[in-house]
């Protein structure tokens, strides 16, 4: 078999970090390999949250969840997914989901070439809205009795989503062919961030929600591990108040950040990242990182974790290895006003 040759156009194109920042309207581009600045796009629709990547097209979607403000303060809805091709530093499109509204957690399912999006409530209604790249349109909504659809986390193969509500005391699991609800999984304090092992095995999530009630008043802050397959909670860590975002790693690693505490004078505190065992649930670490730590992504190396620092504006990359901070960088108009809002990261490889 003859063997393809990869152009040199191909071969030069860099594995690059994008991170959105709400309050400053912006994503800034990084050079993985080099941690260079390579560019920032100004001027988006406000405000940018979450991000997900199309590798194969070299392309980013872009929620925007809201007009001003953040989730709980009545701020107006944003009704937007921005597509930004990572090689021009550009817009390519923007999908108008309206009636639906503030899109928060996005997905891209390789497998079915649909983007799957979190929406709150509206008389469209909430759940998990589902996109069709190529057309630019809304193909399908699930609907969540939760009012607060605010995280969605797909399987490989795209016929399930499994959706956190913040305050709602359940997650709940969609079955993206029948397009409804199956079941729900009880988490009494409400849910953050929820995401998947790489076979689809096992969902984890922090729990109790960390927006309101101020922490003094929350239950024990956990890392609950839930099986798919039974849907029950089968194990659990504790860990310090009050966490909100949760990755799963390539090889079973399991990582939270701890967020600045409800209810404290906002910025005052550092942020940090946990490093746990996924199968034993076991805490390998702790490191501390900058204010507001939020939204973690893997390497493609597998080598080292990104953290977005939302009152910092920087991002922290967290070495796996000693657990250590090895490089942060900074979003350029972070020099002048540090809180950028720093929140949706992700990697073109």
């Amino acid at each position: 078999m003859e063997k393809v040759q990869a152009s040199t156009h191909d071969m030069q194109r860099p594995v690059v970090l994008a991170a959105a920042s709400a309050f400053y309207q912006a994503v800034d581009f990084f050079d993985w390999e080099s941690g260079a600045h390579i560019g920032t796009l100004t001027g988006l629709i406000a405000q940018p949250h979450e991000l997900a990547s199309d590798n194969d097209n070299r392309r980013l979607f872009l929620t925007h969840t809201y007009r001003g403000g953040a989730y709980g303060t009545g701020a107006e809805p944003g009704h937007e997914v921005s597509i930004i091709d990572v090689d021009s530093q550009s817009v390519a499109d923007v999908i108008d989901i309206h009636p639906f509204i503030a899109p928060h957690g996005v997905q891209y399912n390789k497998a079915t070439g649909l983007l799957f999006a979190s929406v709150e409530k509206s008389d469209a209604g909430n759940g998990v809205i589902i996109v069709d790249p190529q057309s630019r349109k809304v193909l399908d909504h699930i609907p969540t009795q939760a009012e607060n659809s605010h995280w969605v986390a797909v399987t490989q193969a795209g016929d399930r989503c499994f959706v956190t509500h913040k305050e709602a005391p359940f997650l709940s699991v969609l079955d993206v062919r029948e397009r409804r609800v199956v079941d729900t999984v009880a988490l009494a304090g409400g849910a953050e961030e929820v995401d998947l092992s790489s076979d689809d095995r096992f969902a984890y999530t922090p729990t109790p929600h960390q927006t309101t009630p101020a922490p003094e008043n929350h239950a024990q802050s956990r890392l609950v591990k839930i099986d798919t397959h039974t849907l029950k909670v089968i194990a659990s860590a504790e860990l310090p108040r009050a966490n909100s975002a949760v990755r799963v790693g390539a090889y079973g690693n399991v990582y939270v950040t701890q967020m600045t505490p409800t209810g404290r004078k906002f910025g005052s505190e550092r942020g940090a990242l946990h490093v746990l065992d996924g199968g034993t649930m076991t805490v390998h670490g702790t490191v501390p990182l900058g204010s507001e730590s939020f939204t973690i992504r893997e390497a493609p190396d597998r080598a080292s974790v990104c953290v977005a620092n939302g009152a910092s504006g920087t991002v922290s990359v967290v070495d796996l290895a000693t657990l250590t901070v090895t490089r942060t960088l900074n979003i350029p108009l972070s020099r002048d006003f540090p809180f950028s809002g720093t929140h949706g990261l992700s990697f073109v490889a």
